[in-house]
């Protein structure tokens, strides 16, 4: 039953994140669960963007995303920028039965998550207006319930919708956090469980980092730049060290001093290319 997770080439950035944000949210399972990000159903695409396997079928997961999983879980991401329709919700449900066959398990056993940084309105309109599926607000925030309106409604896997930019529960932060509208105080809470992490110190490094990037604006009206600018800084320092991007920044620094005496020089009347024939090649 259990497939090796092979490495694949990185579908999207923010895939990437959801998958790592997913597994600090349900580390305290890991020894219960496989955790098989980017599953191949077969050699080649299509993908299914988290597999989540219990390792023994009584186990339960007090977590708010992942309480409601079964024994086998499909989980199909969508970012910001992305469109959870119904021409993708239908191919994540095509997936699940190619899923089930492939390993010789049980509709019943199988469960779809969908998360999706937004609310997707229109599929909730089209799914109601069509009379498809009821769609029912869990307890917690940011969770429905994606029900089929059929009599042996155990021919589809159950399904819940997660909107991660509606999550509140103090478990599943990280997931709430992967949004491009950060607001300096959810950046501050980024900064927060990061000083809280020792297990993933490198993943949530590059995710901050990313972050940082795609809120630049927001954060950069509200004033949190200079508040956190110096904590923030050595965090990219220590991932920049590691990737190697330090060297790379130190030579790009180089080479825009270089650039910078040559213009002095040749402003004041000196020549620069019979200058730059009389210097190591590696000034020049």
């Amino acid at each position: 039953m259990k497939k090796e997770a092979k490495p694949k080439k990185r579908r999207n950035n923010w895939t990437q994140w959801f998958i790592w944000t997913l597994q600090f949210t349900l580390d305290e399972y890991e020894d219960k669960i496989q955790f098989l990000p980017e599953y191949e159903l077969f050699s080649k695409p299509p993908r299914i963007d988290v597999v989540i396997i219990k390792l023994l079928e009584d186990i339960v997961i007090e977590n708010t995303v992942g309480r409601f999983f079964d024994r086998h879980n499909i989980i199909e991401f969508k970012g910001p920028k992305d469109t959870l329709n119904i021409e993708a919700f239908n191919k994540v449900i095509g997936y699940s039965f190619f899923y089930i066959s492939q390993n010789n398990i049980s509709v019943k056993d199988t469960a779809i998550s969908f998360v999706s940084v937004k609310y997707p309105k229109k599929l909730i309109s089209f799914l109601k207006k069509e009379k498809i599926y009821e769609i029912i607000p869990s307890q917690d925030s940011g969770i429905y319930y994606i029900l089929p309106i059929i009599k042996d409604s155990r021919q589809i896997p159950k399904m819940q919708l997660v909107v991660s930019s509606e999550l509140s529960a103090n478990d599943v932060l990280w997931l709430e956090m992967l949004r491009d509208d950060l607001s300096a105080q959810g950046f501050n809470k980024c900064l927060e469980l990061y000083e809280n992490t020792e297990k993933y110190k490198e993943q949530v490094e590059e995710i901050l980092r990313g972050l940082l990037v795609v809120n630049n604006e927001t954060l950069e009206k509200e004033g949190i730049m200079t508040a956190t600018e110096k904590k923030f800084n050595e965090i990219v320092a220590r991932w920049a060290e590691r990737t190697g991007a330090a060297q790379t920044w130190e030579q790009q620094g180089r080479q825009q001093e270089r650039r910078r005496i040559f213009d002095i020089l040749q402003q004041e009347g000196y020549d620069i290319n019979a200058i730059k024939s009389k210097l190591p090649h590696s000034f020049a």
